[in-house]
C-alpha cells in the first residue's frame, strides 16, 4: 500500500496516527494510577483505548478498500487498452478483406484494360497502369514487423496511427514468434510505452517528432526500449516521473513496473534536452 501512496497522501496518514497518539496521550493524563481501580474511570479509559483503535482500524480499513479500488481500475485500464488495440486490428482486418473483396471483383476490368493498353502496343501505359495497381494492394497488406502476432499488432497499431499525425516511426524487432511472456502482459507493457511516446510525439514541430522503438532477446532477458520526442517538459515526484496530462490517473508507469517486477527485471526512465528514454528488461 505504501508503495501506492504519494507524498499527500503519506502525510495523510503520518498525521492520523499524530492525532490518535495524542488523543490517546489527553486520555491517559486525566488518570492516575490509583485511580484506574474505580470502576468508573476504569470502564472509561478501556472505553478510550478501544475507541482510538477502532477509528485507526476503520482508517487503515478505508485506505485498503482505496487500494484494492486502484488496482482493480488499473487491471480495468489494462484489459480496455488491450480490447481496444484488438477492435481497431479486427476493423482493419475487416476493412482489408472488403477492398480484397472489390479488388478481385474488379480484376476482370483491370485485365480488360490492360489488354486494350497492349492490343494499341501503349508499352508505357500498361507499366504505369500496373505500378498503380501494385501501390494499392501494398497499402492494403499488414506489415509484418517481427514472427509475434502481439508484438506485431500493437507496434503496427502505433505505426500506423504516426503515420497518420506525420511522426517519424521506426521499429527494429528480433524476438521470436514465442516468448515465456502472456500476451496480455506484453500488449499492455508495449502499448503503454508507444502511447506515451504518441502523445508526447504530438506536443513537438519538427525533427523531433519521433518515435524509435527497439525490441530483442539476449540469453534470457528481453529489452525494450523507446526513445521519443517530448516538449522539454517533465513532471517527478520523489525521483518517479509521473504523468503531465490533465486528470490523468497514471497508471500506465505503473503497470509498466508492476509487469518489470512479475518477470524479474526493472525499468529505468531519463530524459535529456528533448528525448525521453524508456528502457524495460524482462526475464524470459
Amino acid at each position: 500500500m505504501a508503495d501506492s501512496f504519494t507524498n499527500r497522501e503519506s502525510i495523510y496518514i503520518s498525521t492520523l496516527s499524530i492525532v490518535l497518539c495524542v488523543a490517546l496521550s489527553s486520555g491517559l493524563i486525566c488518570f492516575g494510577y490509583l485511580n484506574l481501580y474505580e470502576p468508573m474511570n476504569l470502564l472509561l479509559y478501556i472505553a478510550l483505548l478501544i475507541s482510538i483503535f477502532a477509528m485507526n482500524g476503520i482508517c487503515f480499513k478505508l485506505l485498503d478498500i482505496t487500494h484494492e479500488k486502484m488496482s482493480a481500475q488499473r487491471k480495468y485500464d489494462e484489459l480496455h487498452c488491450q480490447l481496444s488495440l484488438q477492435v481497431e486490428q479486427y476493423r482493419r482486418i475487416s476493412n482489408n478483406m472488403e477492398a480484397t473483396r472489390r479488388m478481385r471483383h474488379d480484376l476482370k476490368h483491370h485485365m480488360i484494360t490492360i489488354q486494350g493498353f497492349l492490343q494499341g502496343g501503349n508499352v508505357k501505359e500498361v507499366e504505369q497502369y500496373l505500378d498503380h495497381y501494385l501501390l494499392v494492394t501494398k497499402e492494403l497488406e499488414i506489415p509484418k514487423l517481427c514472427d509475434n502476432a502481439v508484438v506485431n499488432t500493437v507496434a503496427d497499431y502505433y505505426r500506423m496511427l504516426s503515420a497518420e499525425q506525420d511522426i517519424c516511426f521506426s521499429a527494429r524487432i528480433a524476438i521470436p514468434a514465442d516468448l515465456a511472456v502472456q500476451d496480455i502482459d506484453l500488449s499492455v507493457l508495449i502499448g503503454n510505452l508507444l502511447e506515451n511516446a504518441f502523445d508526447a510525439a504530438l506536443l513537438v514541430e519538427g525533427e523531433a517528432r519521433f518515435i524509435r522503438f527497439n525490441m530483442a532477446c539476449f540469453g534470457k532477458m528481453l529489452a525494450v526500449t523507446v526513445d521519443n520526442g517530448f516538449n522539454g517538459t517533465v513532471k517527478m515526484e520523489a525521483g518517479r516521473y509521473l504523468s503531465t496530462k490533465d486528470q490523468h490517473s497514471g497508471f500506465g508507469l505503473a503497470s509498466v513496473e508492476a509487469i518489470a517486477e512479475k518477470y524479474s527485471g526493472g525499468v529505468e526512465f531519463t530524459h535529456e534536452a528533448e528525448v525521453f528514454h524508456s528502457s524495460v528488461m524482462l526475464g524470459i
